[in-house]
């Protein structure tokens, strides 16, 4: 947890944060307002239990994979499903056995590598899935696989305790989703937060020897919306993404870094989420993605 980021670690400071940040107590009943409040009080205090990640302990492992034979299997299970499976409409339904990160339309080998950048519940899944299928992208997100291993809804905390295992297989390990892709040169698109100007020129370092062209796409959509649509996501779904989380460490940095570094990559582009149809903000190129979203509509003299 970062020095910035609210603890919300108490029925008081979370009804607080949802009153005084968010203003999310004035349209809704006061027992809704307390039950849902509960509710992410108990998902905050799950937050806890990921300091035994699944990746290199045994303790919080399903018992069915929980020596390293059975367990490297597993992993090498989702890989080969995220590498030859296609894409759901909802990543929400991606388990064991189905669901893979392959574009609905066919997988083109042009090397051309797609950041998209922007605060969770920003719509950046969308904006991604429309990506992939205009470019015949495999799409390379930590959340497909986190999905597809038991502890991530089989246990307390298990968002927490799959995050490396999840990393491992699609980004950092020896034989990751991502390794696979460049060695065949495919199309890719990575979906990132975008905080960390150093993560994303280390993937783009590592795309460079093999002839990429990166592309950098902001989904912009400030961290007050994001997090009110976390909420309602929340209270919809109970996919939960730490509100604090969204609202202080993550805040509005994604489209400062992008505004400030923008000039590094091949091309550049923005994308509003505001409203329900993306708009265009800008583009550097017309083969950034940004331009498959119709440009924002001017505004009123």
């Amino acid at each position: 947890m970062s020095t910035l980021e609210r603890p919300l670690n108490s029925t008081q400071s979370v009804e607080q944060f949802l009153k005084d940040c968010l203003g999310l107590d004035k349209n809704i009943t006061k027992r809704r307002f307390k039950k849902i409040s509960s509710d992410i009080l108990t998902e905050q205090c799950k937050l806890v239990l990921g300091g035994k990640p699944t990746l290199t302990h045994e303790d919080n492992r399903d018992s069915k994979y929980r020596d390293e034979t059975a367990r490297e299997k597993l992993r090498d299970t989702i890989l080969n499903e995220l590498f030859t499976l296609k894409r759901l409409d909802n990543d929400d339904n991606i388990i064991l056995g189905k669901g893979g990160a392959l574009p609905k339309t066919a997988i083109v080998s042009n090397k051309q590598a797609y950041f998209v950048v922007g605060l969770p519940a920003s719509g950046k899944s969308s904006i991604v899935n429309k990506i992939a299928d205009s470019y015949g992208a495999i799409v390379i997100d930590p959340d497909y696989a986190k999905r597809k291993i038991p502890e991530y809804k089989g246990s307390p905390g298990g968002a927490n305790l799959v995050h490396l295992e999840s990393g491992n297989i699609t980004l950092s390990g020896k034989n990751s989703l991502f390794g696979k892709c460049l060695r065949q040169g495919y199309n890719i698109v990575i979906p990132k937060v975008g905080n960390d100007i150093e993560q994303l020129r280390g993937l783009r370092n590592a795309l460079l020897p093999h002839g990429y062209k990166i592309h950098l796409t902001l989904v912009e959509l400030d961290r007050i919306n994001a997090t009110i649509r976390a909420f309602n996501r929340f209270k919809s779904t109970k996919r939960y993404v730490p509100l604090s989380l969204i609202f202080d460490t993550y805040a509005n940095d994604p489209i400062m870094l992008y505004y400030k570094h923008k000039s590094e990559w091949d091309t550049s582009g923005s994308i509003s989420t505001l409203e329900p149809i993306p708009e265009r903000l800008e583009s550097s190129s017309p083969t950034n993605p940004a331009e498959l979203f119709p440009p924002i509509k001017s505004l009123p003299p």
